[in-house]
């Protein structure tokens, strides 16, 4: 274990940290036996556990001759092939005659490189006719096999296994496996295909181990087996108490016949600390057990690193680059300098730590961040966290899930070869929430599949028994990794990416979207099938499902009293909170107004009971307020808008998805270019054209001030949340300024893949913003949409611009309707009326007027540069007119004018 990549490094730094308490005076005297039948230097090992005195304690190594049963090694050679995918066919081919001359008709183990190999090479076996190998076996046994396939759900396997063959890897569910494992103890099984892990595990002892092929695809491409690897695997053959003898067959390329022929002489244990010394040094801060660097080199010289480097200073020169005056301590003309080498690379690891924010030095001492001890405890690597520093806040669920779809944690999730083609299938599907158009071709657009799978109302069973494997483990990474990315978001201040990792946490915990029509299927005992009978009665919702007949509910769910009553009873348990946002005075002052329902003051038999408050202002979205308290006792909240234009705030339950609330105040459009009141009178290019400049954006405390007294005044309403719940992240957001898909254009290393696109096509319109309010005057009421009214008698409208020739224009007008004593109207008039929408044209020819709805409630009030469109109005520009047009899931309604004439 020790030779592993990732558990030898965590074993070395657990025996170290041992090792530093022991000799540390804190009277802890551990006692250290090692064991292990494939080290060839146990000298260093036992060097390495001596104690304080420099007592090795006790060695003892024994050779093959000590071995119970003797192990015969055989090594084949073929002609190499253009590449390893042919070796391993043409290998298929030379199976049959080693059994036949090696195993005596015996149990053969057959390691294979990978999942997809063993399957290839047992039916290639099974096809040549030698695959028969039950000629022999007793009766019983052959009707043993044929009853025991019948129960298979691997459908190649269920057709192997008659022939007493069959294949072993983590491909197959746990019954196959372990049926596939009885039949080869009962000798019923001849010929069993696995992969290297089963030489780790299982103990399936066999007369025979081949290993068919002596490379195998690792993190960096095709790689040849560890020496230690190799005596695992043939370890398998002649087991005490099974056999009398033992036989390994090595089918390798004739240029590495001879380092298998040597493979009982072996190579050192070596250290795997060096890959990993960055995580390991931070976990010894985290737990103080190196309050102070002199500790941190004293937990340095307790390592299995130490002993090494001043065994072999060469290889580990090269392993670990530090250079002193362009020279590395242990290269130096006097010889290998441990002592200053150790010092060095220590201050290295911790200007890393350091620099990335994970811990703090104050002269001598070391302290650790809450980021470095969040990634300490959920065993983050470095190179992650250097990754989503580096990485632009994301504005949106896509854009989070894409980030964390390409940590550094999920790169061993390579698509294999026979993943890809379901992959590509599954990635188009309407279980995704963001079909991707192009192949699934990278680890990180398959841990993106997977997980937006596991989030889909739709069934997951279509997934093959590995992938719902690799599934489950990426869900078990997936949420501490967004842990760690709320607690980087909240250092940096990011408050919408902060509210985005809240939402996404609480989704892949419950494994359920946040706008998902089936919001019952996280509720306890009620699963996939229980959610589609609720839905097929109307009680997807948890509202419909807390007032509806519990008779009904049981009869869907085929359960007996009183289940549907509890249930509702820890449903009407949780505390429900609204929000609500009131300006204080005119100095900037918010008050955040968490008000809870007086029946339901109890603690939450649903969950924790708690709720986060996150809020951040506009428009560069600066977080202002992170605040976690019982949703049983809810708390009002002051905050003041600095240096901004609007307010957003977000109530997200910890452990139910479905009761957020969801409030904004103010102008809350993110990262806006401001159009001053000036456009058509900028100056111009040669050549006629319009001269494009950016506005300076408008003072955000100066904008708060007098949004403040205009509140104070009635002139201006806070934007009400909606009567259904508001789910301010969702996906259905029109995309960012950058483009239909984000920030997924960008050249950069953050480029999101190729998303298949299922908005609602819009042509392209610019986009018009208000004039912005000037700093300190009174604010005039905004000439708002009549929601809901009868038409009034109307005046012609007068041309706004003067006579023919006039270079200037009037500015572009956009009218804003919010109301929140309206629930929801199903229908808005709009009135071409001086003074509200005025829809002008310079020329005699008909405007056309366009009115498009911006779904506030699904965007979290991030305003896009595309819209949904309500509808087209043509209009005379000298007549009155009323357009009509349903206003479906908002509350606000935006209203732009597109001229007809050209270049208006």
């Amino acid at each position: 274990m020790l030779n592993m990549p990732k558990r030898g490094a965590l074993l070395e730094a657990v025996i170290a940290r041992l090792q530093a308490l022991r000799n540390g005076g804190y009277g802890v005297k551990p006692r250290f036996v090692a064991v292990s039948a494939t080290v060839p230097n146990g000298s260093d090992v036992a060097k390495w556990l001596q104690d304080d005195r420099g007592d090795r304690g006790a060695l003892k190594t024994f050779g093959m001759d000590f071995r119970p049963v003797p192990l015969a090694i055989h090594v084949q050679t073929y002609k190499s092939a253009k590449n390893e995918f042919v070796f391993q066919e043409a290998l298929n081919h030379h199976l049959s005659p080693i059994i036949r001359q090696f195993s005596d008709g015996k149990a053969t183990l057959v390691f294979c490189v990978t999942k997809r190999a063993c399957e290839t090479a047992a039916k290639s076996l099974q096809q040549e006719g030698s695959g028969r190998c039950t000629g022999w076996l007793d009766p019983h046994l052959q009707l043993l096999l044929k009853e025991k396939a019948m129960s298979l759900t691997d459908s190649t396997l269920r057709s192997l296994v008659p022939n007493g063959l069959a294949y072993h890897h983590a491909g197959l569910n746990a019954t196959d496996r372990q049926i596939v494992e009885q039949l080869f103890l009962q000798s019923a099984i001849v010929v069993l295909f696995c992969t290297q892990t089963l030489a780790l595990g299982v103990n399936l002892p066999a007369r025979l181990v081949i290993v068919k092929g002596t490379t195998a695809y690792k993190d960096h491409g095709w790689e040849e087996y560890d020496e230690l690897e190799m005596l695992q695997i043939m370890g398998r053959a002649g087991r005490p108490q099974f056999d009398r003898q033992g036989v390994a067959v090595i089918m390798t390329e004739t240029a590495h016949a001879g380092r298998w022929q040597q493979i009982m002489a072996g190579r050192p244990l070596e250290s795997r600390l060096p890959g990993n010394l960055t995580e390991a040094l931070l976990a010894e801060v985290v737990a103080q057990t190196t309050p102070n660097i002199q500790s941190l080199s004293t937990w340095l010289k307790s390592t299995f690193l130490a002993v090494r480097c001043a065994r072999d200073p060469g290889h580990y020169a090269t392993l670990c680059p530090v250079f002193i005056n362009g020279v590395h301590p242990l290269l130096s003309s006097d010889g290998p300098d441990l002592e200053q080498f150790l010092r060095a690379l220590s201050q290295q690891e911790l200007e890393k730590l350091v620099t990335a924010g994970l811990i703090t030095c104050d002269g001598a001492e070391l302290q650790a961040t809450a980021l470095g001890e969040v990634a300490s405890r959920f065993s983050v690597r470095y190179d992650t966290i250097r990754w989503l520093q580096q990485a632009p806040a994301p504005a949106d669920l896509k854009e989070l899930l894409w980030l964390i779809a390409q940590s550094a944690d999920f790169a061993e999730y390579r698509p294999r070869h026979g993943e890809k083609t379901q992959l590509r299938d599954l990635a188009k599907k309407d279980a995704v929430r963001w079909p991707l158009a192009g192949p699934v071709d990278s680890a990180a657009k398959k841990v993106l599949v997977l997980l937006m799978l596991a989030l889909a109302d739709s069934p997951r069973s279509q997934l093959s028994w590995e992938l719902k494997s690799q599934q489950s483990q990426v869900l078990r990474r997936a949420e501490p990794l967004l842990r760690v990315v709320s607690e980087l978001f909240e250092t940096r201040k990011e408050g919408r990416a902060l509210a985005a990792c809240m939402l996404m946490r609480n989704c892949l915990r419950k494994q359920i979207w946040e706008n998902s029509t089936m919001l019952v299927r996280q509720l306890p005992n009620i699963g996939d099938v229980g959610a589609v009978a609720l839905k097929e009665r109307q009680l997807s919702s948890l509202e419909a499902l807390e007032s509806g007949d519990p008779r009904v509910i049981e009869i869907a769910l085929g359960r007996r009293p009183p289940f549907s009553s509890t249930l509702q009873k820890k449903l009407r348990s949780v505390p429900r909170i609204k929000l609500r946002l009131c300006p204080q005075g005119t100095d900037g002052t918010i008050s955040i107004d968490c008000g809870g329902s007086p029946l339901n003051c109890n603690e939450s038999q649903l969950g924790t009971g708690f709720v986060h408050c996150v809020a951040y202002g506009a428009p560069g979205g600066q977080l202002l307020l992170h605040r976690r308290f019982p949703a049983r006792n809810p708390q009002g909240l002051l905050l003041n808008l600095q240096n901004s234009t609007g307010l957003v705030v977000h109530l997200i339950y910890e452990d139910l998805i479905g009761f957020d609330d969801f409030q904004i105040l103010g102008d809350v459009r993110m990262d806006r270019m401001a159009v001053g009141p000036s456009v058509a009178s900028q100056s111009s290019e040669p050549g006629g054209k319009a001269k494009r400049q950016r506005v300076e954006k408008l003072s955000g405390h100066e904008a708060t001030v007098a949004l403040a007294r205009a509140r104070q005044g009635a002139q201006i309403q806070t934007l009400a949340s909606s009567a259904s719940p508001v789910r301010a992240m969702s996906s259905q957001t029109a995309p960012s300024f950058e483009g239909r898909a984000g920030r997924a254009g960008r050249a950069d290393g953050f480029a999101a893949p190729d998303f298949q696109s299922r908005e609602i096509p819009v042509a392209p319109a610019p986009m018009m913003l208000m004039q912005p309010v000037q700093p300190m005057q009174p604010v005039q009421p905004m000439q708002a949409v009549q929601l809901m009214q009868p038409v009034q008698s109307m005046q012609p409208m007068q041309p706004s611009c003067g006579p023919k020739g006039c270079t200037a224009s009037p500015t572009p007008m956009m009218s804003r309707a919010c109301d929140s004593q309206v629930d929801q109207p199903d229908t808005v008039m709009i009135r071409t009326a001086a003074g509200r929408l005025r829809w002008v044209n310079r020329t005699s020819s008909d405007a056309l007027a366009t009115g498009r709805i911006h779904p506030q409630c699904q965007s979290g009030a991030q305003f896009r540069s595309q819209f949904i469109r309500a509808s087209d109005m043509q209009m005379s520009s000298t007549q009155n007119s009323v357009h009509e047009f349903a206003l479906p899931q908002s509350y606000g309604l935006w209203g732009f004018v597109d001229h007809g004439a050209k270049g208006q």
